[in-house]
């Protein structure tokens, strides 16, 4: 009996964490899937115009700036996968130890890569229609 107290205290205190939490995540798969943007445009821009001499210049800038947001963006979604898979929790699973690590962190994985490329998606179909 004492034991299920503590649970809900735990939960009590934990409750206004969660929605911190929750606008974390949402901000860093914008920024993630905002970078992917960027990358692919400027990785569009380098292989449209690369081995073209008259290009040279414009190439080595766009260069430069896919890799910039693509480490932005790699490091955006580590650190997104990072904070998922320290912030869920499988509390009424039978896994302990390192299953419930690994697992913790395939499906932190999955949530990062699936809401950055939908929300890439959105992004780009909202930037058509504004046009």
């Amino acid at each position: 009996m004492a034991q299920a107290g503590y649970n809900s205290a735990r939960q009590e205190t934990r409750e206004p964490l969660r929605w911190g939490f929750l606008i974390l995540s949402l901000l860093l798969v914008l920024i993630s899937a905002l970078c992917l943007l960027k990358y692919m445009g400027w990785a569009w821009v380098v292989s449209g115009a690369y081995g073209l001499p008259s290009q040279a210049g414009r190439v080595a800038v766009a260069h430069r700036w896919s890799l910039m947001y693509f480490w932005a963006g790699l490091l955006t979604g580590g650190a997104l996968v990072a904070s998922l898979t320290f912030n869920l929790r499988f509390d009424r699973t039978q896994l302990t130890g390192g299953p419930k690590i690994a697992v913790r962190l395939l499906v932190a994985l999955a949530i990062a890569v699936v809401g950055t490329v939908c929300t890439a998606f959105l992004l780009s179909v909202a930037g058509r229609m504004l046009r």
